[in-house]
């Protein structure tokens, strides 16, 4: 249930809300009909995931479809402090990032300024997440 009466008070989460619905809309990738099997590749920070009952960070790469051909890669850092993450899958002409859920070097939503690219290795603020769209098809 929501209090749309609300909605002034928390401007900058309704703000951030609908811009992950549209960016969820734009790309197709996002909502396939079936599973992510071969699509999806899990990363930790710099190296491979810790996969165990006790990880706080996460990090996976979904490739882009015919449809919608851009890559879109995602850092989880669910621990207390801050953390780099190194983009394991890297692109010629870049990753642009989409949201930084922490809203560092982005206005109060959590949006980041059209057309900034990610850089290398990028800090992941503790209890956050960062999403990247590569800025072209994917490298062959």
């Amino acid at each position: 249930w929501l209090d749309w009466a609300r909605v002034k008070q928390f401007a900058d989460f309704h703000t951030f809300c609908k811009a992950a619905i549209s960016f969820r809309k734009q790309h197709s990738s996002l909502c396939r009909p079936s599973f992510w099997h071969g699509d999806i590749r899990w990363y930790g920070p710099s190296e491979a995931p810790d996969l165990s009952t006790n990880s706080q960070r996460l990090a996976y790469c979904l490739h882009g479809i015919p449809e919608d051909p851009f890559d879109i890669y995602v850092m989880i850092n669910g621990s207390n402090s801050a953390t780099e993450f190194t983009i394991q899958e890297p692109r010629e002409r870049g990753w642009q990032v989409v949201f930084d859920t922490a809203g560092i070097n982005s206005d109060k939503s959590g949006m980041q300024t059209p057309g900034q690219l990610a850089a290398q290795p990028l800090k992941v603020e503790s209890q956050s997440i960062v999403v990247l769209r590569s800025n072209s098809q994917p490298d062959i």
